[in-house]
This record gives structure tokens, C-alpha cells and sequence, in this order.
């Protein structure tokens, strides 16, 4: 079998990538996920403001146990308070739509309230948790976190 020799004729040319066109593709999408990201964040704000029961701040410390934990209570500190919810930091990080069962420190025989968790973010070395009450609390049930026994009570 005779061997053919074809023609270099019939190869196409190696062509180079435009870098400048692509750096200016790059930077276009970098600059759309940033306005998204951007709108996020307003978005983030524009949800506190909206909230059924506006959250106050305070400086609460809390024992927390999770719905299937058995052992020591978890230590943490609210620092937002409402009727429907509060925000807390902690050391210890919750997964998100999990649920907690939260007493105020001073008084670790009082009122238990249950609690899901909304979210979460790395705040420095803490958690700065999100909860919403399983069931809204009345003025004497939220006057419980501003007790004058409390070592942290926002009023003294």
C-alpha cells in the first residue's frame, strides 16, 4: 500500500485567544456579581426593617440546649430581642433550621422557650445566630430577658 502525501494546504491556522477581549469579559462578569451581591446586601438590610416585631438591642447572656442534646448547656449572648425572635453570638455554630431551647443565664430554673434557628454567620471568632420563636412571646414572656436579676439588664 502506497503511502499518500496530502497537502499542508488543508490545515487551518492556529489562532491565538484575544486576552484582551477575554480580561474585558472577565471583568464584566466580576462587575455583574458584584451588583448581585450588592443587591443582596440591601436586600439583607431591607429584611430587619421589615420585621413583624422590630428587634431591640440588648446584652442578655442565655443558656442554650439543642432539642437532642444531652449534655451541658451551651453558653451564649443575645444581642437583639423581639417578640418573634432574637440574635445571639456564640461560640458554638447551629445548623440552620435546627432547634434550640433558650432560658436566660441568671435564672437557669425559669421559663424555657424553643426556638429554630434561621441562620448563621462567622462574625470574627463567633456565631452570630438568627432564631425565631416557635411561638411569639407575650410582653411578660419578653420582660423575662429584661429581669432586674439579670447581670446584663439593658435598663441599669
Amino acid at each position: 500500500m502506497a503511502a499518500t502525501n496530502q497537502s499542508n494546504d488543508s490545515i487551518s491556522p492556529v489562532t491565538t485567544p484575544d486576552l484582551p477581549a477575554i480580561v474585558l469579559s472577565l471583568q464584566s462578569e466580576l462587575a455583574a456579581v458584584k451588583a448581585r451581591l450588592d443587591a443582596l446586601e440591601v436586600k439583607s438590610h431591607q429584611t430587619d426593617e421589615r420585621r413583624q416585631f422590630p428587634r431591640l438591642p440588648v446584652k442578655v447572656a442565655v443558656r442554650l440546649l439543642t432539642w437532642r442534646q444531652h449534655e451541658s448547656p451551651i453558653v451564649g449572648e443575645v444581642v437583639d430581642l423581639s417578640k418573634g425572635g432574637f440574635g445571639l453570638f456564640s461560640d458554638t455554630v447551629f445548623v440552620v433550621e435546627s432547634y434550640l431551647t433558650v432560658t436566660p443565664a441568671y435564672n437557669p430554673l425559669g421559663p424555657r422557650f424553643e426556638a429554630r434557628v434561621t441562620s448563621r454567620i462567622l462574625v470574627g471568632p463567633q456565631w452570630r445566630i438568627g432564631c425565631e420563636f416557635v411561638q411569639h412571646l407575650t410582653d411578660k414572656e419578653l420582660q423575662i430577658f429584661y429581669d432586674s436579676d439579670s447581670p446584663t439588664n439593658p435598663s441599669e
